[in-house]
């Protein structure tokens, strides 16, 4: 626990010093009394700091997962195992998702065999899996002469899952046919037909108009009415992890924007009856990713995978060229990427071909933050993309996710 001296500190020290010199070369009754005084003040606020930590010990008990830009509560329970009181300290944290170096948070006193929980609020600049590994706490005399820190070693583990953007709506078009059961009938689902399917609690969101106010008397609540669908959406989301296309910045990049853009597709999906897969390369998953299932689990399992991917390696044409060979006819692509060539035109080509409706998103590097060489003001590249079967909706960091789903 080492006991270092602050600025004030080392003034003070200076002039104890300096005094004392003073006191021996012209020894009066003033000079030797403003080096007692001096010289008492800077042993008090040692011997104060010395003990201004004494018993205390803190940990975090909960580690509460969080979502990056939205607040985050991590409750730290600050122990005085002594039976004196102690003057309020600081909370040191080394947060590897912060944009800080470290944040600090104000413990108030600790009363003698007291225990405080104090709710350090910070907001996630990044996403992923990280462990806090120790908590620094800063004391010292009330003179502020002295500063004592004492370190707490703790292995608590976070995730931070990207942020998502509520969607008023996801334009999808179906051509799939009434999916029948066993015996022939039309298997009833959720969606926007016209048969009532059953009821279910209100959602914040949920149109007025759809809301059945009989049975929400009734069992007093509010409930709406689903309807029966006679489609069955299938969409696929295509996310290009390619290394070499990723921007500069480490919190602001075109690789970060495409991740928050599909957790927002995962989170608008989750609560509609359709078919989901999701395809990718992930670095930290040792290569190809495809998923598929009903959307409500594997909106889930994309939220998840979507906290910890990394960029690969892999060009784009490599997801691409699986896409190919498992998206099925007259359904949904939804293909988002920071570069494309030849080999992804051919691709495609392929899918649209089969009959496959491609819906794509292009987030070039040049269109976000670069700290290492910011690109020139008012010049925009242009990209050149006749040989594609269709035209993307190019984003840039100043672009929303809604706004740029909207133009499907």
């Amino acid at each position: 626990m080492p006991l270092t001296p602050t600025t004030r500190g080392k003034i003070l020290i200076s002039f104890t010093i300096a005094s004392f010199f003073v006191a021996m070369v012209n020894p009066n009754i003033a000079t030797a009394l403003v080096f007692s005084v001096a010289f008492a003040l800077l042993a008090a606020s040692f011997l104060l700091s010395i003990f201004s930590l004494s018993g205390v010990t803190c940990a975090l008990d909960v580690c509460p997962d969080g979502t990056m830009n939205e607040s985050l509560c991590l409750p730290l329970t600050v122990r005085n195992k002594s039976w004196r009181g102690h003057q309020g300290a600081l909370a040191r944290f080394e947060l590897p998702f912060s944009a800080k170096k470290y944040d600090e948070f104000e413990i108030f006193p600790v009363k003698g065999r007291g225990v405080e929980v104090v709710d350090c609020f910070i907001v996630p600049q990044a996403r992923g899996l990280f462990r806090i590994k120790k908590i620094k706490l800063v004391g010292g005399d009330p003179a502020g002469i002295f500063s004592r820190v004492k370190k707490f070693k703790i292995a608590a583990e976070i995730k931070i899952y990207p942020q998502t953007m509520r969607l008023e709506s996801l334009h999808l078009q179906s051509r799939n046919k009434i999916k029948s059961s066993t015996d022939g009938r039309t298997i009833g689902i959720s969606g926007d037909g016209q048969d009532i399917f059953g009821l279910r609690e209100y959602r914040p969101g949920d149109p007025v108009r759809m809301i059945h106010w009989k049975a929400s008397a009734r069992q007093e609540r509010l409930l709406v009415k689903e309807f029966e669908s006679l489609r069955l959406d299938r969409v696929t989301i295509l996310l290009d992890s390619h290394s070499k296309s990723v921007g500069e910045d480490e919190f602001d990049n075109n690789f970060e924007f495409l991740v928050k853009t599909a957790a927002s597709m995962a989170r608008h999906l989750a609560g509609l009856y359709c078919h989901l897969s999701f395809i990718t390369f992930d670095a930290e998953n040792g290569g190809l990713v495809s998923i598929t299932g009903a959307s409500s689990g594997i909106s889930r399992d994309m939220t998840e995978l979507l906290a910890t991917i990394k960029p690969d390696t892999a060009r784009l044409s490599e997801p691409l060229w699986h896409a190919v060979d498992i998206v099925p006819p007259d359904s949904i692509l939804f293909c988002l990427t920071m570069s494309f060539d030849d080999k992804v035109s051919e691709c495609f080509n392929e899918l649209a071909a089969n009959g496959v409706d491609i819906r794509w998103i292009f987030a070039p590097p040049s269109g976000f933050p670069n700290r290492v060489s910011p690109p020139p003001p008012n010049r925009k590249r242009k990209f050149d993309f006749s040989n594609f079967p269709v035209s993307p909706q190019v984003v840039s960091s100043e672009m929303n996710v809604s706004r740029a789903l909207g133009a499907f």
